[in-house]
């Protein structure tokens, strides 16, 4: 989880990029996607929320959210902050 911020912004500034470019259309909500590992670390999937489905544009590829129980919380701040609104949806 701590590594998170050192490859968040990245993988957002491509759909970001491809949004600018009209390739695709984004509704503003950003998307992590976490599944722990039996090594006690996550696989992060990092999306934004789209209007409709889309072509693969570089690296940015159309995903749907899987169908199940989740859990989610809405955070506001410093992205510095996020590891608590982890802490909270483990709690």
């Amino acid at each position: 989880m701590g590594r998170v911020l050192q490859f968040f912004g990245k993988a957002h500034d491509q759909v970001y990029a491809a949004s600018k470019a009209g390739a695709i259309v984004v509704d503003g909500q950003n998307v992590f996607l976490c599944e722990p590992r039996p090594d006690g670390d996550l696989d992060v999937t990092f999306c934004v929320g789209t209007s409709t489905p889309f072509e693969q544009v570089g690296a940015v590829e159309f995903l749907q959210t899987p169908a199940g129980v989740a859990a989610s919380t809405t955070f506001w701040g410093d992205y510095r902050g996020l590891r608590g609104a982890h802490d909270a949806l483990e709690r």
